[in-house]
């Protein structure tokens, strides 16, 4: 280790000597209070500098496995002085509150004044208060143990030879990726449309002379492959005077690039070292020129070294940039759009990754008992590039089974890295970290993989375990929500739905790689809450649980002695009441209990006096809260959703440190306690679906507050001064919505709320109607104040009384969304026209506004608005003027008969709907090139639309009309055209010029239509549906890949389908005069359905990928009376009816294929030859009684039997080796299965529900790999005890199966009597 580190720990050592007396041979047996406390200041100063050493150690390569050990010694020492520290803390806090409390007494008993402020309360480190901190027994014990501990460690450093020259410090950009190179020479599979993307953004003509392109994602997501196939591609030479490829790596060095480019360029080495001449002849070389550059893994964060680069191409004629990197910090500062993310391949794309490098060319089918690990792989490999690569590379030639076992079991981090270089590509990105980030991204591996999480559930537990510190004034949760945000931006966190989010499972892996060996235990919960706590073996006297989720409490919790130094807990319990074991956990930060059926807390939670988080969401029968939960002075979240509870206890407003207050969903609680007023820091409070109406009184106090979510009245008479209280909360954010300002008569009275001075509030609606609370939806972030008067109310309805209502409630300029409802003014106020009143407005909605004039020209001069929305606007006559900066139009049910779109206009999008007088839509032939898209809905009246050239798609839905006239030109450039449930349509007519771009056609559910329009030759879709035509024409040399044609009831030809070379899909149902025979194809597509046809011919027949017939199809759909062969063995006889019977293939990409049959058809036989069995379901078929067969189908993972009443035989000996699910649902005369042998390997989930006839199931104890099990009201069931089971379970149950009790308990399954 370097000299620095040693140094650091040598002068570490003697100042824990000088401070503890380590090396006195006497020592005081008896230390006082006095002197522990001081000590223990001088621990605190020394744990200070324990962290530094670690900070330093983090910054080095240190490969010595001795002293990276040595190193997990002072971290354990570390967590120890901290435990005790904390202890201290925790005494502090309690006698200070209990002082607080007796002064509080004494006060009420001489009927003095209320409680102090905390600000007012002596702190922990007053002469008054340090006294009375009582010093738990054993501390002093503990300090000197930590002293001689670092002693020790101090006197291994001898012992370990630590020399000056180990662990360099680590030089950000040492650990850099091999360079890359625009040439390549490897098989990709995928990208395809991401290439052709991007090739369009780059060879698109554009006014900006300086075009940049980042591609952003995670490491091994294939960034720089997918850049390498654009840099090659004829479309982009072509198109560029000159392509440039430079690998940055994390030395963003200006002159080393600009050179590069001058030298790909010149083709021979520049000879100029000043970076000025550099320039200067670069410069000369671009004039006139367009110019590729291509910069490959960029890191840099420095504004100024990119604009240092950036000046070299000035003279370039256009210069277009596509950049690679990991965060989109970087991004930004390049950027001149919007990142392109590229997110993983799917799981077709990798298994043709995997095969090709594992397998190479030969045939996987000659390696069966490999093929099943290998899927395994590619799903531990979570779709991730550069893994699949790396594994399958690994595996090339390798035919022992074990080693591939071996590599699927092993750990990512525990495979060769020089081999795979998964974990080192990973691992850069973690060292590109700032120091502050990298305990709370390590702390996302202590959650299982896979598992989606919330935001700010995130950033409460990194503030349990002190991730976060302090900085300037800034709270907590903004720095962790800061601390979220750049993990998010450094692709190392990714989104997982609404308000979720995850990490990548290798990601995953390499936050745990990084915490191996550290102290921090973290226990996830077992099935049904057996949680084996006394099997944990604790590495060091040091290392304690931190962390346990999903906790299963109750009575019989006995693992105290493991739990002492807990920070995060969540718990499950069907408990009415926790046992008062909960209020010893002093350490304790972050308590989350699910608890239905919890009634009440202990008094004890009242001593977590270092809890922050307290959140009982989901218990929903609290009656109440224990009495001194203001004890809790350190509580910040807090968050009650009770059904039950009707009121609060006045000490909840003893917590001054409280930020959220979440009672949502309290639907019985009628009012807070009085005291909320002093509830200074609260930022966040929700009271929505609760039984309080009125505003609080004191609520204008909390200046901090944010945020509130609530549906209440405010009276606007001068007795209770409502809208006082609202003026008082300047720092208000999220939404308001404003109810009621009809009946205000005094134009100041709304003027006191003092909108203008609302800086943090984004959207703002303002209705002149009552609020209807049924319609109210709970928001986040809304605010919803009902404006009502103690006396007789009373609408103004007055044009200008109502322009004066609107003229006060000018908004501050930082608003965002406006919204108006119910006005009826003259006209608008000149601030709403304004650009200097709103300059950030986006989005306006004017809904039931009656106004004089064009209610669009007020405005025209808001430079952000790009978002118009009209809604039952009553009093249009005619559109004529769209502002120049909205990009969406939005008009429903409003009342005008045409609309006008004059050019230089930036409209992109127009939406109407339910406008049942407008007949006709005009647009400007010139001058609209962003317009794309045109959707109308339910305009009943609606003949006419012209189509501007640039239009991409027109959707017409619900439209009432007979005839529809659509003018387009020559040079129209529409590509999708949907017209759908227009049911008195019956003739389509195009005007001018025909639709020579159009990809996709739709036409659906037009019953009286019996033409269509002339399909263009370079159509790809052709949707028909529910129309009334004889014959649809296709017309020669057609480049169609997808046709699906249903229920057209007249249709009896399809003309020129035969000569179709291109189709991949063709759809065919319920077409009954339409006679089906194979004449009718020409290629053979790649999916094939045909659904519900009296007229098929009876030799069809239907076989797999490698014989003749539909040769390329790998799906089918077909029904009808048969019996059913597959692969010339019969495994299912059917009689009469098949119904739900569902086959599926692996594709070319090896992604699972559904091949259903389904309802009813006459025909006999139907031979299918479909090697690739993957899925068979069979689905309410109650004639079947008879199943055979299926043990050959090698290649079978999911088998499904539902609702095959009938079926009582199954006579196969045993199952498909490669089964992974097996379900059976309502078999009721099934008496016997196969039995479950050992070379199940692959059988992860069991599902039998409701087979009351079924006797036994045999071989259970078989089956290792099982995780799932659940046998559901099986009456008759039974498993011997001698079966037990072997496998570790995700999930078990059994219900209603009396004769399974015993064995349920021997196994430790859960068992029910509920069904």
């Amino acid at each position: 280790m370097a000299s620095a580190l040693i140094s650091s720990v040598i002068s570490l050592s003697a100042t824990v000597a000088s401070f503890f007396g380590c090396g006195s041979s006497q020592e005081e047996p008896n230390p006082k209070p006095k002197e522990i406390r001081e000590e223990l200041e001088r621990l605190n100063r020394m744990l200070r500098q324990i962290h530094a050493v670690l900070q330093d150690a983090e910054e080095r390569e240190i490969c010595d496995r001795s002293v990276r050990l040595w190193l997990s010694e002072l971290r354990g020492i570390a967590y120890a002085a901290e435990y005790v520290l904390d202890e201290y803390h925790y005494e502090a806090r309690r006698a200070l509150i209990q002082q607080c409390n007796l002064t509080l007494a004494g006060e009420i008993s001489q009927r003095g004044t209320k409680r102090k402020s905390e600000d007012e309360l002596p702190s922990s480190s007053s002469s008054v208060l340090v006294g009375k901190v009582s010093i738990p027994d054993g501390m002093a014990d503990k300090i000197k143990s930590i002293t001689e501990r670092l002693e020790e460690i101090s006197k291994a450093r001898c012992d370990l030879q630590l020399r000056e020259c180990d662990g360099e410090r680590r030089v950000i950009g040492s650990e850099k990726q091999p360079p890359t190179t625009s040439h390549v020479d490897e098989i990709t599979f995928g990208r395809e449309h991401e290439k052709d993307e991007l090739i369009q953004l780059l060879i698109s003509e554009t006014d900006a002379q300086f075009v940049v392109i980042p591609i952003v994602g995670m490491a091994g997501v294939g960034k720089t492959a997918l850049a390498q196939l654009i840099y090659i591609d004829q479309r982009v030479k072509s198109h560029f005077n000159h392509r440039t490829w430079i690998s940055v790596c994390s030395d963003f060095d200006a002159l080393r690039i600009t050179k590069a480019i001058v030298e790909s360029i010149t083709n021979k080495p520049c000879g100029f070292i000043e970076f000025s001449m550099i320039q200067k002849h670069l410069g000369q070389k671009l004039i006139g020129q367009s110019l590729l550059v291509v910069l490959d893994d960029v890191w840099n964060e420095k504004q100024s070294l990119w604009q240092l680069f950036k000046s070299s191409l000035r003279s370039a004629k256009s210069v277009k940039i596509i950049t690679t990197c990991r965060s989109t910090l970087v991004a930004k500062i390049m950027q001149t759009m919007s990142p392109y993310h590229l997110s993983c391949l799917s799981k077709g794309q990798c298994w043709m990754l995997f095969k090709h490098y594992a397998f190479g060319n030969a045939n996987p089918d000659n390696c069966r008992n490999l093929v099943e690990i290998a899927h395994k792989l590619v799903k531990k490999c979570d779709r991730l590039p550069l893994a699949v690569k790396a594994l399958g590379a690994l595996l090339k030639h390798e035919k022992d089974e074990q080693r591939w076992q071996a590599v699927l079991e092993s750990d990512i981090w525990e495979l060769d890295e020089e081999k795979t270089g998964i974990l080192p590509a990973l691992r850069l990105s973690y060292h590109h970290l700032p120091l502050h980030l990298r305990p709370c991204f390590c702390y996302i591996s202590m959650h299982p993989k896979g598992t989606a999480f919330k935001k700010d559930k995130m950033v409460r537990q990194w503030m349990a375990q002190g991730c976060i510190q302090p900085h300037s004034r800034k709270t907590l949760e903004d720095i962790g929500s800061e601390f979220f945000d750049e993990l998010q931006c450094r692709s190392l966190i990714e989104p997982a739905g609404i308000n979720q989010f995850k990490v990548h499972d290798l990601v995953h892996d390499l936050a745990t790689s990084i915490l191996q060996g550290a102290d921090l235990v973290m226990l996830y919960h077992e099935q049904f809450g057996i949680t084996h706590l006394p099997d944990l073996v604790v590495p060091t006297s040091y290392c304690a649980v931190r962390m346990l989720l999903n906790f299963w409490f109750d009575r019989s919790f006995h693992y105290y002695s493991l739990t002492t130094s807990l920070r995060v807990l969540e718990c499950s319990t069907d408990m009415s009441e926790l046992p008062d074991i909960v209020g010893t956990l002093k350490h304790l930060r972050y308590l989350c209990i699910a608890g239905p059926n919890l009634i009440g807390l202990p008094e004890s939670i009242c001593h977590l006096y270092n809890l922050q988080t307290l959140d009982l969401k989901r218990s929903s029968s609290l009656l109440e809260l224990p009495r001194e939960i203001g004890n809790l002075t350190d509580l910040r979240f807090f968050r009650l959703h009770s059904k039950k509870l009707k009121y609060l206890p006045e000490s909840i407003c003893w917590l001054q440190n409280l930020h959220t207050l979440d009672l949502n969903k309290c639907c019985q609680l009628c009012e807070l306690p009085g005291g909320i007023k002093k509830l200074r820091n609260l930022r966040s409070l929700r009271i929505f679906h609760c039984f309080i109406r009125r505003l609080p009184y004191g609520i204008g106090m909390l200046s901090n507050l944010y945020r509130i979510e609530a549906n209440l009245v405010v009276e606007i008479d001068d007795r209770n001064k409502g809208l006082e209280e609202l003026k008082k909360l300047n720092n208000l954010g999220g939404t308001l919505c404003l109810y009621g300002i009809q009946i205000v008569s005094n134009v100041e009275e709304l003027k006191v709320a003092d909108l203008r001075c609302k800086a943090n509030l984004r959207k703002l609606e303002l209705i002149w109607r009552n609020v209807i609370t049924k319609d109210l939806r709970i928001d986040k972030g809304h605010l919803h104040v009902n404006l009502k008067s103690s006396t007789l109310q009373r609408s103004y309805t007055d044009k200008e009384i109502q322009k004066a209502h609107l003229e006060s409630l000018q908004p501050h300029t930082n608003l965002v969304k406006l919204g108006i409802d119910g006005y009826t003014g003259s006209s608008f106020p000149s601030w709403l026209s304004d650009p200097l009143s709103l300059p950030n407005l986006t989005s306006i909605t004017l809904k039931s506004c009656i106004t004089e004039g064009n209610l669009l020209s007020a405005f025209g001069d808001l430079p952000c608005l790009n978002i118009i929305e009209l809604i039952s606007c009553a009093n249009l006559q005619k559109i004529q003027t769209v502002p120049k900066n909205v990009e969406h139009l939005e008009m429903s049910k409003c009342y005008f008969h045409g609309i006008w779109i004059l050019p230089q206009s930036k409209l992109q999008r127009l939406n109407i709907t339910y406008c049942i007088e407008l007949s006709s839509i005009h647009v400007a032939d010139c001058g609209l090139e962003f317009l794309n898209t045109i959707i109308l809905v339910g305009c009943s009246k609606l003949k006419f639309i012209t189509v501007p050239d640039n239009l991409r798609q027109l959707l017409i839905n619900d439209c009432g009309c007979h005839e529809i006239w659509i003018n387009v030109t020559t040079k129209s450039k529409l590509e999708d055209l949907c017209i759908m449930l227009c049911k008195e349509l019956y003739l389509i007519n195009l005007l001018s010029g025909e639709l020579s771009c159009l990809n996709r056609l739709s036409v659906m559910g037009c019953h009286k239509l019996q033409n269509l329009p002339i399909i263009p030759s370079k159509l790809k879709m052709l949707d028909i549906s529910s129309i009334n035509c004889q014959e649809i024409l296709i017309p020669p040399r057609c480049e169609l890949q997808d046709v699906r044609i249903s229920h057209c009831m007249e249709l009896a030809s399809i003309s020129g389908l035969h000569e179709l070379t291109s189709i991949r899909q063709l759809s065919l149902v319920s077409c009954p005069l339409l006679q089906i025979t194979m004449d009718m194809l020409g290629s053979k597509p790649d999916k094939f359905e045909i659904y519900n046809f009296p007229v098929l011919d009876p030799q069809l027949e239907v076989t797999g990928p490698n014989n003749q017939g539909i040769a390329a199809s790998n799906k089918l759909v077909l029904s009808g009376d048969c019996e059913f062969y597959l692969s010339d063995t019969e495994i299912v006889k059917l009689s009469g009816r098949i119904c739900g019977l569902t086959f599926a293939t692996l594709d070319s990409e090896g992604d699972r294929t559904e091949i259903p049959l389904i309802n009813s058809m006459s025909c006999q036989i139907v031979k299918v030859n479909l090697p690739w069995l993957v899925s068979l379901e069979i689905c309410n078929c109650n004639k079947v009684v008879m199943l055979s067969g299926l043990s050959k189908l090698i290649h079978l993972k999911f088998l499904l039997l539902v609702e095959c009443r009938q079926l009582h035989y199954w006579t196969d000996r045993h199952l498909p080796v490669p089964l992974v699910s097996m379900v059976i649902i309502s078999c009721d005369m099934l008496n016997s299965i196969p039995p479950l042998d050992k070379h199940l390997r692959s059988l992860e989930e069991l599902e039998i529900w409701k087979c009351s006839k079924l006797k036994t199931i045999q071989g259970l104890h078989n089956v290792t790999s099982l995780k799932k099990l659940k046998i559901i009201d099986c009456s008759e069931v039974y498993i011997s005890l001698a079966e037990r089971l072997q496998a570790r379970l995700e999930f078990g149950t059994v219900k209603n199966c009396p004769r399974m009790i015993v064995w349920c308990s021997l196994n430790k399954v859960y068992y029910s009597k509920i069904g």
